[in-house]
C-alpha cells in the first residue's frame, strides 16, 4: 500500500511539475515575441527619425541657397541692375513653390507677407515722386521690401 501511495504521489507531482514547466515555457515564448516586436518598432522609429533628419537638413540647405540667391538679387537691385527685377520675380515664384511643396502653404504665405510692408502715396494725388511715406524713393523701397521678404525666409 505504501508503494502504491508513493507511486501515485510521485506521478501526480511529476504531472503538476510538467504542467507548470510548460506554462513557464509558453510565457517565456510570449515575452520573447513581445521583446522582438519592440526591437523591431525601435529599429523602425530610428530609421524614420534618420529620414526626418535628412529631410530637414535638405530643406535647411535649400533654404540657405534661396537666401543666398535672394541676398545677391537684393544687392543687384540696390545697384540698379534692371534684369535683377525679373530674376527676383522668378526667384520668388521658385521659393513659394518650394515652400508650399516641401513644407506647407502657411510657409509660402509667410514668405509672401513680409513683416512690414512699405507704404507709398497713392498715384494721382500730386505726389508723383514715387516716395514712400518714410521718404524713400522707388528703388530704395523695392530693396527694403525685398529685404523684408528674404528676412521672412530666414525665419522659416
Amino acid at each position: 500500500m505504501a508503494l502504491i501511495a508513493y507511486f501515485l504521489a510521485h506521478t501526480l507531482h511529476r504531472t503538476a511539475t510538467a504542467d507548470s514547466s510548460q506554462e513557464i515555457k509558453t510565457s517565456l515564448q510570449v515575452q520573447q515575441q513581445e521583446i522582438d516586436s519592440l526591437k523591431q518598432q525601435l529599429a523602425n522609429n530610428r530609421a524614420e527619425d534618420a529620414e526626418k533628419r535628412k529631410r530637414r537638413l535638405a530643406i535647411r540647405n535649400q533654404l540657405g541657397v534661396f537666401l543666398d540667391q535672394g541676398k545677391r538679387l537684393q544687392q543687384d537691385i540696390e545697384y540698379s541692375n534692371l534684369s535683377a527685377l525679373h530674376e527676383k520675380s522668378a526667384w520668388e515664384k521658385r521659393v513659394e513653390e518650394y515652400l508650399a511643396k516641401e513644407l506647407d502653404s502657411s510657409y509660402a504665405a509667410r514668405f509672401r507677407s513680409p513683416l512690414r510692408v512699405p507704404v507709398s502715396y497713392p498715384r494721382g494725388n500730386g505726389y508723383e515722386t514715387g516716395r514712400s511715406l518714410d521718404g524713400r524713393y522707388g528703388e530704395d523701397r523695392d530693396a527694403e521690401y525685398f529685404h523684408l521678404r528674404t528676412a521672412g525666409l530666414a525665419e522659416i
